[in-house]
């Protein structure tokens, strides 16, 4: 891949085995201006019964809200998931990062407290 920096990088930096055709994620991950990181995630697999521990409450009430057990399972997961891989590349637990939503409906990630 070339950068916008015109320096050639590797596509994949990950050392693991490949699954079904893809790499598990590094622990730690970082994105450059100009880059595209593309995760796939299995939601089937994601959920753990440490969700609870892992999301807030706010979220966990969202997904009290819905009304089919199916669609309580896949929210869970995908916020899980969300909440896991933006702490790669924020470098901090999960469980700490907070989202914000603007008065147009667009989520955010707030700033940690100081």
């Amino acid at each position: 891949m070339i950068g916008q920096d015109g320096t050639t990088r590797p596509v994949v930096t990950c050392s693991e085995p490949l699954v079904d055709g893809w790499r598990s994620p590094p622990p730690v991950v970082s994105i450059d201006s100009g880059d595209l990181h593309l995760w796939r995630i299995r939601l089937a697999t994601t959920l753990t019964d440490r969700h609870g521990e892992i999301l807030s409450k706010a979220e966990l009430r969202r997904a009290a809200k819905l009304r089919f057990v199916a669609d309580r399972r896949r929210f869970i997961a995908r916020r899980v998931s969300l909440r896991q891989v933006l702490s790669r590349y924020l470098q901090i637990p999960a469980k700490t990062i907070a989202f914000d939503v603007n008065a147009h409906g667009k989520p955010s990630i707030k700033a940690p407290p100081a």
